[in-house]
């Protein structure tokens, strides 16, 4: 990171600086988040449809990322891969049509919705499944009816070639809508916060040529957000650095003044236990994390619009009137506490007894002395359907560990970035942390690995079964 002096800005970009992600202002790019993909009607079996493609860059092999149908394979990079929205209750078929140039050493691929709660077998979510250049390749997705609606993402999970295609911009933002058992139980003011896309904000930090950027904008060419003052937005990010990097983002602060509220709604796709949580300015994230934030800024009468250096995301004000109420009422306003799914999987499992112990023990190349071989793979361990497992996490300090299907609930007082009693799906840099989850829906298989993602091509990966259950 870098400072430098700031122009002042014009009176239509009031902005400001922030440290660690840096946000501050005056940064000449439109805001340009991922453009949404559209879902054409299904058949009887399921109830939409649609075809995306896998591309790299001709001239390198190096830049990755999903197009659009029909999409030009020559134009590969120059957009960002598309926001998929889904809904609960709801069947998709997604074809998966590999039109990279590559050999199918470096261009083999597959698709994995990152922090889903969907079966991990057969063509569903299921990583083990791969397409070569040249063909294609069907998933169908069921979301189940109770699926938590959230903010996850999607990329390549091809052994051993995931680490280079996520670095080479091969990832997308994929947002689940809250089932209406949820929606029902908001008050009127939270349901247009939390479900209106017109004070959306999307925000996906990767890597890009060796540098991490946010939206495709690096520092040289920030990502600009135009907002207005004592507007509440949601502000839905996604980390999808391959290297796992902590990455701290400040928001408003400019001379010990700190023009916003911001509060974090949601964790890794899950809406908190309450929400929403404190107010603060800084929000920690490792690679593979996400973070739903409610985010409301002021600006001061005379403000000078001078601060700092940026480092990938301006935030600009603008002229304009706030057209929404504060989604809670205020600081003492009533907390909104989100219903679980019907299946149990996210229950409340902080007072649970008769827990299953188990611990995972993590390395660069191994979990628990395995190491992974897509030659001869084989279950580390089988687990009864329905049971609540306690897993103590070692080693995470330097291998944050990710799990498929299932969130864990974090069994430890707030240490790091993790907060006793919410749900994650990548644990990281908290040792012996003991995390708790009930094996209910989903399917019948777990993956489970380290998400510094040359760690896992290197063999950090492990599988799991039930012992029965859905499929």
């Amino acid at each position: 990171m870098h400072s430098a002096t700031v122009p002042r800005c014009t009176p239509h970009a009031w902005c400001w600086c922030a440290n660690h992600v840096h946000i501050f202002c005056c940064s000449r790019s439109a805001y340009s988040p991922p453009q949404e993909l559209r879902w054409s009607a299904g058949s009887r079996s399921y109830n939409f449809q649609q075809t995306i493609q896998w591309c790299d860059d001709k001239a390198t092999g190096t830049i990755f990322r999903y197009q659009t149908n029909n999409a030009d394979p020559l134009t590969c990079g120059q957009q960002l891969s598309p926001l998929i929205r889904v809904k609960p209750g709801k069947a998709y078929r997604l074809i998966l049509k590999n039109v990279a140039f590559g050999p199918a050493s470096t261009a083999q691929t597959n698709i994995h919705i990152h922090g889903s709660h969907i079966s991990g077998d057969g063509n569903a979510d299921n990583p083990l499944r791969f397409v070569e250049p040249g063909f294609q390749i069907a998933y169908n997705w069921t979301i189940p009816e109770d699926h938590h609606g959230g903010t996850i993402w999607y990329h390549p999970h091809f052994h051993p070639i995931v680490d280079p295609q996520l670095a080479g911009g091969g990832l997308g933002m994929l947002i689940v809508d809250d089932p209406q058992y949820v929606v029902r139980s908001m008050s009127a003011d939270f349901k247009q916060f939390a479900t209106s896309t017109a004070n959306e904000i999307l925000l996906l930090f990767h890597q890009q040529i060796n540098q991490i950027a946010c939206n495709g904008h690096s520092s040289a060419d920030p990502e600009t957000v135009d907002i207005i003052s004592g507007q509440w937005y949601r502000v839905r990010i996604a980390n999808g650095d391959p290297e796992a990097t902590v990455r701290d983002i400040t928001f408003g602060q400019v001379a010990g003044n700190n023009l916003c509220e911001v509060r974090a709604v949601a964790f890794d796709g899950v809406w908190r236990s309450t929400v929403p949580g404190p107010a603060q300015t800084t929000f920690r994230l490792t690679g593979a994390s996400r973070i739903d934030l409610a985010l409301k800024c002021t600006k001061p009468n005379g403000y000078s619009g001078q601060g700092r250096s940026s480092y990938v995301l301006d935030l600009n004000f603008k002229d304009g009137t706030a057209n929404n109420a504060s989604p809670w009422g205020g600081d003492s306003g009533t907390r909104w506490t989100p219903p679980r799914p019907t299946s149990g999987y996210l229950d409340d499992l902080t007072a649970a007894t008769g827990v299953n112990p188990y611990t995972i023990s993590m390395s660069a190349v191994q979990i628990n002395g395995a190491t992974w071989d897509p030659a001869n793979i084989n279950f580390l361990e089988t687990f009864q359907y329905g049971d609540v497992q306690e897993w103590t996490l070692s080693g995470t300090t330097g291998h944050p560990v990710h799990t498929h299907i299932w969130h864990w609930q974090v069994r430890m007082l707030a240490v790091h970035h993790m907060h006793y009693g919410e749900w994650y799906d990548t644990v990281s840099y908290t040792p012996g942390c003991k995390v708790r989850f009930r094996m209910v829906g989903g399917g019948q298989t777990q993956l489970v690995h380290c998400h510094i993602l040359g760690h896992e091509d290197k063999g950090a990966m492990v599988i799991f079964k039930e012992s029965s259950g859905m499929s």
